[in-house]
């Protein structure tokens, strides 16, 4: 039964769990509409611009014209994400007001990283004897060990049928779906 095990769990896992797909890419949380289309607007024109100097005789005044285009675009570009991430910023600033102690603290303390301040030995050694203070030693009853019987196929498959599915695994980490069908397959083994 050990031998087959972990060869019975392999097979399960691979009819049973779904290979896990990469996760979307998420957007920066300052974007908005508004900045995806300056961004097209700006790559739009630098399209037009690069056409426009790869010509064999290339319109030296529709190039000029295309450049000063190309950078007011860009400026008004950055101007607005300079903007949307004040705005952003200001939003996180209340709700950090709003709720301290949720995400926007979280995001705070990231974005400020974790200068904690250095304590002194004779601080620390107080806080330690006010926060853990010393008890007298307990002492336990010693514990008969008792000796347990090993379990039966029958008890194995009706203590896999008992299993609920959807639920979180285990300590050893295996999903309980797999537990379920290698329960139903390892007895027979």
């Amino acid at each position: 039964l050990i031998k087959v095990t972990p060869q019975a769990l392999d097979e399960v896992c691979g009819e049973v769990l779904q290979p896990r797909k990469p996760g979307a890419r998420r957007s920066v949380y300052w974007w908005t509409a508004e900045v995806a289309a300056l961004r097209s607007s700006c790559k739009s024109l630098r399209r037009r611009l690069t056409r426009a100097r790869g010509r064999s005789r290339p319109d030296a005044a529709e190039v000029d014209v295309l450049v000063v285009l190309l950078r007011q675009e860009r400026q008004r570009y950055r101007k607005e994400i300079l903007e949307t991430k004040r705005r952003k910023w200001q939003d996180l600033c209340d709700l950090l007001e709003a709720d301290p102690w949720g995400n926007a603290y979280k995001i705070v303390m990231k974005r400020f990283g974790r200068n904690l301040p250095v304590l002194d030995r004779e601080t620390i050694e107080q806080c330690v004897d006010v926060l853990f203070p010393e008890h007298p030693p307990v002492v336990h009853e010693e514990i008969v060990a008792l000796e347990i019987p090993p379990f039966t196929k029958n008890e194995l498959i009706v203590a896999g049928k008992k299993i609920k599915s959807n639920k979180s695994p285990g300590p050893d980490g295996i999903p309980l779906e797999v537990v379920k069908v290698a329960v139903s397959v390892v007895p027979d083994k």
